[in-house]
């Protein structure tokens, strides 16, 4: 009898232990991001608080955390959380005004403000983009190989944040809730003047990015995961090569 006990003792420990072990697999990311879509704000805010704490000041961290807090009534917070996106890199100033979430902080004077601050961002990029069209032959030389590298490498970025914002956004404002499935590459991000992406949806977490040199370097894949990151970039070509 005391051997039975003991034995199903050890079946309850394990079974705590393997519990606990499956919830801490389970980023902060992922945990927030449950959190709000059980409407559990709060908590939510709380656990993209810690991520950031941990030291992941990404845009789409910093973006999400803003969202969480308004929704959790802490204004201050989302205000704080928002400037730092937008200072951060955070440009997408059209998603921004759409996004329902962030409805409460229209009627402060900050918001046109931060709108207006991202605008010139965008005017930038795209006096750029018209500027390289101009000249589409690539140079002999080691830095155009580099540059366009860098070039195709920043917009996976863009697409991976934006269909991040896609996954995350609720079915009926047009998003995946939860999934990367139904996602679409707009023109904007899938054709440049220094090459083209395509994006192959996996399954509802995962999806493949592909970028393709218009010079003729070579192409450079990477795998998009559930919090919106990219990892295991892949290259062929010219892009093989040692690059700084």
């Amino acid at each position: 009898m005391k051997r039975i006990c003991a034995a199903a003792c050890c079946l309850i420990f394990f079974g705590i232990i393997q519990t606990l072990v499956a919830q801490n697999t389970k980023s902060l990311v992922q945990r927030a991001y449950e959190a709000y879509k059980l409407g559990h704000y709060d908590e939510s805010a709380k656990l993209i608080e810690l991520e950031i704490d941990s030291g992941n000041k990404g845009t789409i961290v910093l973006y999400d955390a803003s969202r969480y807090f308004t929704l959790a009534g802490k204004k201050e917070k989302a205000w704080h959380y928002l400037e730092q996106a937008v200072d951060q890199g955070f440009n997408h100033s059209k998603y921004m005004q759409n996004d329902t979430d962030l409805i409460s902080l229209h009627s402060d004077p900050r918001w046109n403000k931060l709108i207006e601050k991202i605008k010139p961002k965008a005017a930038e990029v795209n006096f750029q983009t018209n500027v390289r069209k101009l000249d589409n032959k690539p140079k002999e030389t080691g830095a155009d190989l580099q540059t366009n590298f860098h070039e195709l490498v920043n917009n996976m970025h863009n697409i991976s944040a934006h269909a991040y914002q896609y996954k995350i956004r609720r079915r009926e404002y047009g998003g995946g809730e939860g999934s990367y499935i139904g996602y679409k590459l707009p023109d904007n991000l899938s054709t440049k003047s220094f090459g083209t992406c395509q994006v192959n949806v996996l399954n509802d977490n995962e999806a493949d990015i592909i970028a393709v040199s218009n010079f003729g370097y070579g192409t450079i894949k990477a795998r998009l995961n559930s919090e919106g990151s990219i990892y295991n970039l892949e290259y062929t070509g010219e892009f093989k090569k040692p690059r700084k």
